[in-house]
Formats: structure tokens, C-alpha cells, sequence
């Protein structure tokens, strides 16, 4: 097994990264997003649900989704799990890989909350005045819920941005040294 490193995959190798970690995701909130507007719930009960989704989403998908990614071949690359005993493997523990889901969440959630208050910050100063908040009659508290809500409004620009940001953020992912293992790549 030859170690590569992130920079030598390309543009749609790194895609197909993106993807493998991201399709549990978008089926998921396909299935629970799609329909919940038309339940007619009360915005209480949506933000239960979104709560409880993003709950799945964290410690269940996500890391299962991250130590699928390991597991699977691609056409040029695999992951694998580097310990510090010296073990190369192709399959991580829940915890390795929830330390893994968290990094690419809070990064991104970091720069979707930094991006919505620069838009934010850019219309007060624009109007005036504090801008009205359009998502503001479905979510309790509007934040990173309604910010997300707003970004994420059209299905699929949602996904493409979530792919994008999820190609952008992977970098970090294989450059952190986590305390009991590295994740690497190596060629196929």
C-alpha cells in the first residue's frame, strides 16, 4: 500500500469523497425536510423534529457515513485508519468516526454562520435599519436554524453547497492528527 497524500486527489476524486460521506445525509433530510412543512405542525413541533434530526444526523449517519467512506473502494484511492501502535486498517471505531463527522460539521457550520452574518450585517447596514427576517414565522429562534433553513430553502443548491463545502473541509479532516489515530489515504 502506497500512502497519498489529500493534494494528489483531484477535483472529482475528491467529489466522489465528498459524495460517499454526503448521500445518507441528503437522503435522510429528503425524507424528513421534504414532507415535515406539510404535516401541519406547530413551529414547536418543527423545531422538535429538526432538533431530533440534527441529533440522527451527528451521532448516527454522519460517522456511519465516514467509516462506510474507509470501507469502500474507490477507482484510484482508499482511506485507511493509521494507529499510533502501527495498525493500518480499513475500518474505524464509532468514536474515531464521530471525531472525524464532528470536525467537517462544526467547520462547515462555522462558515455558513460567518457567511449568513456578513448577509446579515451587509443588509442592516444597506436598510438602516435591522432587515426582517423572512423565515422568521417558521422558526422559533431564527440563528443557525434559520439561517440553515434559508440556505438550504432549495433542496438541491443546499446540496450542491453542502458538497462543496464538504470537498473544501475534507483537507482538514486528513491533516488533523486526532489523539489515537490519522486518517490517510493510499493508492489503489
Amino acid at each position: 500500500m502506497r500512502e497519498m497524500g489529500f493534494d494528489q486527489l483531484d477535483y472529482v476524486e475528491r467529489s466522489q469523497l465528498a459524495w460517499a460521506i454526503l448521500w445518507p445525509t441528503l437522503i435522510l433530510v429528503l425524507l424528513v425536510w421534504g414532507p415535515r412543512d406539510n404535516l401541519g405542525l406547530t413551529t414547536q413541533q418543527l423545531d422538535e423534529v429538526d432538533s431530533w434530526l440534527s441529533i440522527i444526523l451527528l451521532f448516527l449517519v454522519w460517522p456511519w457515513a465516514v467509516r462506510r467512506a474507509v470501507r469502500v473502494g474507490f477507482p484510484r484511492f482508499h482511506l485507511f485508519v493509521l494507529r499510533p501502535s502501527g495498525g493500518e486498517t480499513r475500518s474505524m471505531k464509532y468514536s474515531e468516526s464521530l471525531r472525524v463527522a464532528w470536525l467537517l460539521i462544526w467547520r462547515i457550520g462555522a462558515i455558513l454562520a460567518a457567511v449568513g452574518g456578513l448577509i446579515y450585517g451587509a443588509v442592516w447596514l444597506a436598510q438602516g435599519s435591522r432587515p426582517d427576517i423572512p423565515f422568521q414565522q417558521h422558526v422559533a429562534h431564527p440563528g443557525l436554524r434559520g439561517l440553515g433553513k434559508e440556505l438550504f430553502e432549495d433542496l438541491w443548491g443546499g446540496a450542491l453547497l453542502l458538497v462543496i463545502l464538504v470537498i473544501w473541509m475534507l483537507k482538514a479532516a486528513f491533516n488533523k492528527e486526532y489523539s489515537n489515530f490519522r486518517l490517510r489515504l493510499a493508492s489503489a
